[in-house]
């Protein structure tokens, strides 16, 4: 799947950066590609409980999942990076996402 986000975007890449408003649909496939897609995974009703304090999140793309586990759980493509049974915790770490977003971070390794 990234490999065809990847290709499209470069197949349209010259009409986004010349007119990025007559190609709406493009330009939101490249900020979902560029920000990321959070999934926050929870058992469906207590996803229907919290909805109110899941709208509120403030992710800009954020998908909802039933699931069967206990507790919440929030994932990117391919890796889960926040686990609780409480919510609020969770979010927490969803919404400090938003603040690497456009940051590139490098590990460094100590050698010995």
């Amino acid at each position: 799947m990234e490999a065809i986000v990847s290709r499209t975007l470069r197949t349209y890449g010259e009409s986004l950066n010349a007119h990025p408003a007559t190609t709406p649909k493009v330009t939101a496939v490249l900020l979902r590609h560029k920000i990321g897609i959070i999934v926050l995974k929870g058992d469906r009703q207590h996803l229907a409980e919290k909805r109110k304090e899941i709208e509120a999140i403030a992710y800009p793309f954020l998908l909802a999942k039933a699931w069967r586990g206990t507790g919440y759980l929030a994932c990117k493509l391919g890796t889960c990076f926040a686990e609780d049974n409480q919510l609020k915790p969770v979010i927490g770490k969803i919404e400090a996402e938003k603040y690497m977003i456009g940051r590139k971070t490098k590990k460094r390794w100590r050698g010995k």
